[in-house]
């Protein structure tokens, strides 16, 4: 009898093993990788933005609260500082969110390698119909690194930037919408900005490091890191 608990014990812990990567996680899509580069106004270009999407809703009752996610490379290095379990995954087919990844390096100032051969892990705690610990690795090799390109006339100023109470924009043709994201993804502020209005409140924001996008009336889309302090 002894040997047979032995063995159903042996028996899940392997099912529960092989199912680490669940099916789901095939849902889960990279859209892009965009490197923050360093400015006078913000140094420290250690930063990169990781969009996900989903290529299908994901099943009912599986938990996408609480998601550690970061990079590891070819010999399971972690290349990205891991963001803790306090993320939110998209939950519906076309769902984008953003989030801000801290690249582990020592010298400042240092890009996303290229030809990076390795894979973005979410670690999750879940429920049916996955394992209650969930593992989803995406290999890079899959996915699209992209440079977030600046079309010509589409360049943006930001400042102050590390911001107080507020932060000042200047591009040269109209910009149509502008949204304020936390670094675990969530929109915080939407702003559809009149000309000449040029500056965005935020002295509401909690000190951190947020995510804008600017988005003009062409469908170009720019990114800039922004800095609130208290």
């Amino acid at each position: 009898m002894k040997f047979f608990y032995l063995f159903c014990f042996l028996l899940l812990s392997f099912s529960g093993f092989s199912q680490s990567n669940c099916s789901e996680c095939d849902k889960i899509k990279i859209v892009g990788v965009y490197d923050f580069l360093a400015s006078p106004q913000t140094p420290g270009g250690n930063y990169i933005l990781l969009l996900l999407t989903l290529s299908e809703d994901l099943s009912p009752g599986f938990n996408t609260f609480y998601v550690d996610i970061f990079f590891i490379d070819s010999n399971g290095d972690t290349l990205t500082q891991p963001t803790g379990e306090n993320q939110t995954l998209p939950t519906l087919k076309g769902d984008t969110i953003p989030y801000l990844l801290n690249l582990r390096f020592i010298v400042p100032n240092q890009d996303f390698p290229k030809n990076f051969d390795g894979k973005l892990v979410l670690n999750m705690s879940n429920v049916a119909p996955c394992p209650q610990k969930t593992t989803c690795e995406i290999p890079f090799k899959k996915i699209s690194f992209v440079k977030i390109p600046e079309e010509p006339g589409s360049e943006i100023s930001l400042y102050p930037n590390p911001a107080k109470t507020h932060f000042n924009f200047y591009a040269e043709k109209a910009i149509q919408k502008i949204n304020l994201f936390d670094t675990g993804g969530k929109l915080v502020k939407e702003v559809n900005p009149v000309w000449p209005e040029t500056s965005v409140a935020v002295s509401n924001f909690s000190p951190g490091t947020y995510l804008v996008r600017f988005e003009f009336e062409d469908g170009i889309v720019v990114w800039k890191r922004l800095i609130k302090v208290g």
